[in-house]
Parts: C-alpha cells; sequence; structure tokens
C-alpha cells in the first residue's frame, strides 16, 4: 500500500515539473506563398521562421540531416526567441514533422508542404517586340499556357558566342528574353537558341534572326552653341534631318561626354528637327570635339556630322566642411540635454543645410531620420558667424531626458562627410527601459479612383518617453516616417497617429516604433515581437497577403485603347487604355508614363478598376503635336520583382494596345530664351544712391506658345536668390534687380528657368 502510495506521488511530481519547463513554438512563413514548381534541382525550398516563447539556450532538434538551422535571436527584454528554419522537398504532397526540445520537454512543428513537378509547357510564342527595336537587348518573350504556380528564372543556351540571355517571368505565364551582343555588327545575326525546362527535362528550341537596315539618315543642317570662347556648363544642339527609319540619333564627344540619345522635337518624318541642351562632363578638355550620328546595333551608320566648342574654365576652389565641435550642453532650468553640432563651411558654391540622420544600433545598425527630412520638430540651426565664403554652422537639438543612448551617433548628409559624428553623452537621470509597442495598425484604403492613396493609422503607447515616430522600410519605395506632428487623439504615452501616402504599389515587411529614450521595436514577419498578431503583419497598398511572394502574378488577357489613331496636328487629345489581368485586384492603381518625350514634363498617369466595364481603364493626354509615330510607353503593375510591361511587348500580344499619333508639324519642345541682354551690361558699377541690374529676353516657342514660367537668379557672395514670375502676355520680358549703394562686388547668375 506505501508503494503504491509512492508511486502516484512520483508520477504527479514529474508532471507538475514537466509543465513548469514547458513551451510554446510556432512557425510563420518567410513568404507568404509557397505555391511554386520544384526547382531545376528537384526540389522546392522552404524558409520559416519559428517563434518561441523561451529561450532557444540548449535546444536540440530532429531531423538534423537536409535541415538549416541558422540567425538565432534572442529578445533582450524577454525570454522569447526565434531562428530561421529551412528544409527542401521534392515533388509531394505531405507534412514536414519538425521537433524542438528544450531541456526536458518536445514539441513537434508539423509544416504542410505542396511541391510540384513543373509541367511539359504549352508554348504560345509571342516573338520580338513590336516595333522590332534597332538596339539590344532585344525582347523575345513566349507565353506559357499551363503553367500555374511559380517559378524563378530559366536555365538557356545560345549558339553565338558574343550574346548573352537573360530573362525572367514578368507575370505568371509570361516571361521575356533579353538578348545582348556584347561585339554588335551591322550584318544580320541567325541565332540558334534553346530553353530547357525543369521537371520533365523537356526543350524548347528556336532559330531567330536579327535584322540589320544600315540606311544612313541623312543629316541636312547642324547648328551649336557657343560659338565664341566662353564660361559654361552646358551646350546646345539643333539639327535637321530625313527622319527615313525610327532609329535615334546619338551625340558624343572624344573624351567625357559619354554620349545621350537626341530625339525629334519639330517637323515630321521627311524634315525633322532635333534640338536638346546637353550638360558638359568636368573631365572635357577645351576645345571639345562631338559627334552626331545615327545609331543601329549599337554601331554608328552616320558619321557625317561634327562640330566643337571651346571653353574658358574658371579657378574653383573646392568646398569643405570642417568639424569643430560636438558636445551636449546642460542648460539651467531646463530638464532635456542639447546636443550641439558646429562645422565650417569654405567655398560653398550654393548654401544648403545637411539632413541629419540618427544612427540606431538597436535594430541591425540602422540609420533613422533625426527629425523630419525638411526642418527639425526640437531645436534650431543656422548660421552663427563668418562671412559668405567661410561661415559657421550650428545645430542644436533637444535630447529627451530619458534618452538612454551613449554617445549619440549623428549623420550628417550632403555635407560631404559620411562617417558619424560621436557626441559623448551622459546617462539619463530618469530610466526608460521599456520599449514602445504598437497596440493597433491599420492600412485605410481609398474608395475606387482614389487607390493611389493609402490611410495608415495606429496606436502606440510607451511608459515614460513618449512615442517619437513610425519608421517604415520597404523594398520599392521611400516613405516618410509618422511623426508625433500627426498625433490624432490622445497623447505621447497613448496616443492614435495618422497620416495619408501617395503610393500605387507599397508594402513593408518592417516598421518600427521609437520613443525618445531611442528604444524601438520592431514588427512584421520578419522579427518577433511579444504580441503574436504582428509577427505576420505587412503595411501594403493594396491589401495583400500575397505580396511577398518575390513572383509577378499578373498576366494580361486583353488589352486595347478606346481611339488607336489620333491625329494631334492641333490640339491635345485624351485616349484610354483598357485592360484586364489574370488575377486582377480591384483595389490596385495601375500607373503609365510615356517614352521618349524627354523635353516635356513627365507625367504619371493613374488607373482603376472600372466595375462596369470589369476592367483596368488609364486615361491619358497625349499632348498636341506630338511627333508622328508608334507612342511607346511603359505600365507598372503589382510586381515584387518591380517589372514593368513595355509597350512594344504589349503591342506583339495584342495589336490593339498600339497608339498611333499623327502631326503635320509636331513641337515637342519647351519654350526658349531669345534674344538675352544684360541691364545696363555685363559689368555694372553701382553709383551714389545705388541702382538696378537685370536681364532683357523674349520667350519663343515655335507652336505651341508660352503658357506661364519663372526664372530664378542668384548672386555668388551672399547668395540670395530672387525669383521672377513671367508675363506670357508681353513679347519682351524685362526682371531687374535693386543694389544698394553699399553692397559687395559679386556676379549674379541665372540658376534656373
Amino acid at each position: 500500500m506505501k508503494s503504491s502510495l509512492f508511486i502516484l506521488i512520483f508520477v504527479f511530481v514529474f508532471l507538475s515539473f514537466n509543465h513548469t519547463n514547458a513551451f510554446t513554438a510556432r512557425y510563420a512563413k518567410t513568404l507568404a506563398d509557397y505555391n511554386s514548381y520544384a526547382s531545376y534541382s528537384g526540389f522546392c525550398q522552404y524558409t520559416y521562421n519559428v517563434f518561441l516563447d523561451v529561450s532557444y539556450a540548449g535546444m536540440t532538434y530532429f531531423p538534423v540531416q537536409d535541415v538549416i538551422v541558422g540567425n538565432f535571436l534572442d529578445n533582450s527584454t524577454d525570454s522569447h526567441s526565434y531562428f530561421l528554419l529551412g528544409f527542401s522537398k521534392p515533388p509531394s504532397d505531405g507534412v514536414f514533422n519538425f521537433q524542438i526540445t528544450i531541456g526536458s520537454d518536445t514539441q513537434t512543428l508539423d509544416i504542410p508542404f505542396n511541391c510540384k513537378e513543373f509541367p511539359t509547357p504549352i508554348i504560345r510564342d509571342i516573338g520580338f517586340q513590336t516595333p522590332f527595336p534597332l538596339t539590344s537587348p532585344y525582347k523575345f518573350t513566349i507565353y506559357i499556357e499551363n503553367k500555374e504556380a511559380n517559378f524563378g528564372q530559366m536555365i538557356t543556351e545560345i549558339n553565338a558566342t558574343y550574346w548573352q540571355v537573360y530573362g525572367d517571368f514578368t507575370g505568371l505565364k509570361t516571361y521575356t528574353f533579353n538578348f545582348q551582343n556584347s561585339h554588335p555588327s551591322n550584318e544580320t545575326e541567325y541565332l540558334e537558341f534553346k530553353i530547357n525546362f525543369p521537371g520533365s527535362g523537356y526543350v524548347k528550341t528556336y532559330n531567330l534572326v536579327v535584322p540589320t537596315n544600315v540606311t544612313p539618315q541623312e543629316i541636312t543642317y547642324i547648328q551649336s552653341s557657343p560659338t565664341t570662347q566662353v564660361l559654361t556648363s552646358k551646350f546646345s544642339l539643333s539639327l535637321d534631318y530625313k527622319k527615313t527609319l525610327d532609329i535615334p540619333l546619338f551625340v558624343n564627344s572624344e573624351v567625357g561626354f559619354t554620349g545621350s540619345t537626341f530625339s525629334p522635337v519639330y517637323g515630321n518624318s521627311s524634315n525633322a528637327t532635333c534640338k536638346a541642351v546637353f550638360d558638359i562632363s568636368q573631365y572635357e578638355t577645351s576645345p571639345i570635339s562631338f559627334n552626331v550620328f545615327s545609331h543601329q546595333a549599337q554601331q554608328p551608320i552616320d558619321l557625317g556630322s561634327s562640330f566643337s566648342i571651346s571653353l574658358v574654365y574658371p579657378s574653383i576652389l573646392s568646398p569643405t566642411r570642417t568639424f569643430n565641435t560636438a558636445q551636449q550642453l546642460t542648460i539651467l532650468g531646463f530638464a532635456s540635454k542639447v546636443l550641439q553640432v558646429e562645422y565650417q563651411n569654405q567655398n560653398l558654391l550654393y548654401r544648403s543645410v545637411a539632413k541629419v540622420v540618427q544612427f540606431s544600433p538597436n535594430i541591425a545598425q540602422r540609420q533613422v531620420p533625426y527629425a523630419p527630412s525638411y526642418y527639425l520638430d526640437d531645436g534650431s540651426y543656422g548660421i552663427v558667424s563668418g562671412t559668405s565664403d567661410n561661415y559657421k554652422m550650428q545645430f542644436n537639438f533637444v535630447r529627451s531626458k530619458y534618452d538612454l543612448q551613449s554617445p549619440q551617433q549623428l549623420y550628417f548628409f550632403n555635407a560631404d562627410y559620411t562617417n558619424p559624428t560621436n557626441i559623448p553623452t551622459t546617462g539619463s537621470a530618469v530610466s526608460d527601459n521599456y520599449f514602445p509597442l504598437l497596440t493597433n495598425i491599420q492600412v485605410i484604403t481609398m474608395p475606387s479612383g482614389f487607390n493611389r492613396y493609402f490611410n495608415v493609422r495606429f496606436s502606440a503607447v510607451d511608459d515614460l518617453a513618449g512615442i517619437r515616430m513610425l519608421f517604415f522600410t520597404s523594398s520599392n519605395i521611400d516613405t516618410t516616417p509618422i511623426f508625433t506632428s500627426s498625433l490624432i487623439q490622445g497623447n505621447y504615452l497613448d496616443g492614435t497617429y495618422e497620416a495619408i501616402f501617395d503610393a500605387p504599389y507599397y508594402y513593408s515587411i518592417l516598421f518600427q516604433v521609437f520613443d525618445y529614450a531611442s528604444q524601438n521595436t520592431p514588427y512584421g514577419p520578419q522579427y518577433y515581437t511579444t504580441n503574436e498578431w504582428t509577427r505576420s503583419l505587412i503595411v501594403t497598398n493594396p491589401p495583400e497577403e500575397n505580396i511577398l511572394t518575390g513572383y509577378c502574378d499578373d498576366d494580361f488577357t486583353s488589352a486595347s485603347w478606346s481611339h488607336n489613331d489620333i491625329d494631334l496636328s492641333s490640339s491635345s487629345y485624351y485616349t484610354k487604355l483598357q485592360f484586364n489581368l489574370f488575377n486582377a485586384d480591384k483595389l490596385f492603381s495601375p500607373t503609365l508614363i510615356f517614352i521618349g518625350y524627354d523635353n516635356l514634363p513627365l507625367e504619371t498617369f493613374y488607373g482603376y478598376w472600372n466595375e462596369t466595364s470589369e476592367q483596368y481603364e488609364i486615361v491619358v493626354k497625349v499632348p498636341a503635336r506630338t511627333f508622328t509615330g508608334v507612342v511607346q510607353y511603359k505600365i507598372y503593375l503589382k510586381c515584387g520583382l518591380g517589372y514593368t510591361y513595355e509597350s512594344t511587348v504589349l503591342n506583339s500580344m495584342y495589336p490593339s494596345s498600339e497608339l498611333r499619333v499623327f502631326s503635320n508639324d509636331a513641337d515637342m519642345f519647351g519654350p526658349e530664351l531669345i534674344d538675352l541682354s544684360q541691364l545696363p551690361g555685363q559689368v555694372a558699377t553701382v553709383a551714389t544712391g545705388g541702382g538696378e541690374i537685370g536681364w532683357k529676353f523674349k520667350v519663343y516657342d515655335r507652336l505651341n506658345g508660352f503658357e506661364y514660367g519663372n526664372i530664378t537668379i542668384v548672386s555668388d557672395r551672399d547668395l540670395a536668390e530672387y525669383t521672377f514670375v513671367l508675363d506670357p502676355n508681353i513679347p519682351s520680358q524685362e526682371i531687374s534687380i535693386k543694389i544698394n549703394e553699399k553692397c559687395l562686388s559679386q556676379t549674379y547668375s541665372i540658376k534656373n528657368i
């Protein structure tokens, strides 16, 4: 009887001990979608974050073979930890059992997987882009009808020595190959090209022809400026030629100017005019010899036109910045400290204020804004002494009395200074050892038609220092952090913040809450937290669970313009691109930009999903007097790889997506200043009582007319800027600046127009 009692007590004690040391383990995907085919190796690769509510110290696991375990990390504020788990599987459907043992307790993770074998492909050839390009890379596209899951890059072979092929899936089923010739010639090329598919080992062979047309472009007139030896950093070029082919013109120099495309802006195909203003390289030596040539297959066709210009090179002292002081100040009666930084500026052409960021060692040594990019929310900055060519700049940052970071490390960008400024700091009088925490975050989408915008609203709490910002890390676009100025409810210890962003396609898989004690808490699928719901949270627009796939899942199923042929001889015209996608997201806003409109303002056109027509629609405005031809454009879709659809590829898939325009006489060049002269002359002597200096000029535009504009003047000693708004109704413009009797001797220049 005593023996039975002893056994019962022993079992009870054992179970209690086991419960005390128990732990929980959970896993989360590093990619949101594992719908993929086995690679060429015959395996699917899977990677997961594993989260533990205890430290991983002393952990063992099973199986050990064919498993990758690494990136262990302990939470610095509690006993939570996580690690990275990787394994591979052949084509099959099953569950991977992974056992974790810590002490005497074992937990098993049952992770389902579904690895597919790449099918024998059913291929529809789309071919080379339309119209066929005259310079590489040449894009060749195929469409795999029966591909239903994701896959990476294809393995290819080509029989030509100097040709390289690279490409990727630009949609779920669409693959584009780029053919690049490192030794181009003017001969037609014949290529044997093979695609090796995984799975069944199917090989597709293509015999491709890359044609070359050596028809020269006849240049009939050329004019360059300046024509005399002058001090300048730019030159202008204008020429007329017969545009017999859609071959771009190029201009380059023998030394530093590497070359630039030269597009027609006036006229028509039988008499086209190219006109542009180019920057001169700092490596040029005067005089500079330039060549203009037409270009095909990266080989010049017409070398008959050349010109040269002579320059005067000024003696310019190199600008320098020297840091003098970096210290912490204590101000009587002020609880917080002040971080003071001073540096000396010498020989600066234009006065500029360096952008300041703080070095944060807490999360992967990230640099985060010390304050909003263009102003300081706490503190002051400005010139405290010196002259216009040698002056001292001072920054004063208010440091929270709770700040724990020591020493403080500040970076000053745009200051020719890349190393951090270390400021020795004393410890905080009041310790804030608790990290700030998110209590809620949500992305609020906008109604249809306004999907390019999205609203981020979050709530956060902190114990003493107060919330400082929510900082986003994004792979595709930079967004401004949400600062305390966005507080809409509550206070900095317990409040709600809200900000609106303009980004049709956005995702952030890591975001951090900072407080004024320099503490921060990371959130997102790549970082564990004590709040379970935040482990897989992603900030996206549009809302998307599979944004981390690393693949492009959008495939066009149709594309057409409401008007394919437009006469722009006298006015601009609105037309509408209508298209549909294989995986259409109704909350997504696709965007479109024109290509080759170098001298016109770059405009982005935003689309939306039309419920009535059940397709996307993008309304665009084609400018008046656009040069005759096929309009080239790019469409930005929801692709994690950042690829865009070019119209030349889309036109090959859907001929109705080709947009053709006509103009009797094109005008794609902006207004020009002509008959420019200084008032009273190039050199002005200020007499008793002061005077005025200025410029007189006319604004010329060939056909479209001058609508609006402004000119900014800057002086080289006191660096003062003057901006003048021009009146389009006045044929002859005149701008002037009043000069005091007692003034600096300095030069006034046109900074920008």
